[in-house]
């Protein structure tokens, strides 16, 4: 998938093209950390790259405010915050609306 806006960088600039492995989650659970591939409902299925910030059943905090993740809920904020549209904003997302972690910047080539 193609990255767009500044959200992730350095690691990740517009334009560069990443490729996620949408079988990972199969066989395991998304990592702390993590840089992943989302569709956020609440932005209508559009994909957007988000690193993973919480995990479910933890209680986030950023910028004064508080979440209390449920079950099957995952935080994710970009890495420039204030060029970011994130969990900040959207909510939580499920794990039905992660796609998979990015693993390979495939142009310009770099290993994740």
């Amino acid at each position: 998938m193609r990255v767009y806006g500044h959200s992730m960088s350095p690691l990740l600039h517009p334009g560069e093209l990443v490729l996620v492995d949408r079988e990972a989650y199969g066989g395991r659970q998304p990592r702390l950390g993590e840089i992943v591939a989302v569709r956020p409902d609440a932005l209508g299925g559009q994909a957007v790259v988000k690193r993973i910030a919480g995990l479910p059943n933890e209680r986030i905090r950023f910028g004064g405010r508080e979440w209390q993740l449920g079950e099957e809920e995952f935080f994710l904020v970009g890495d420039q915050s204030e060029h970011s549209l994130d969990s900040r904003m959207f909510g939580p997302v499920s794990l039905e609306e992660i796609i998979g972690p990015v693993t390979v910047r495939v142009w310009p080539w770099k290993l994740l």
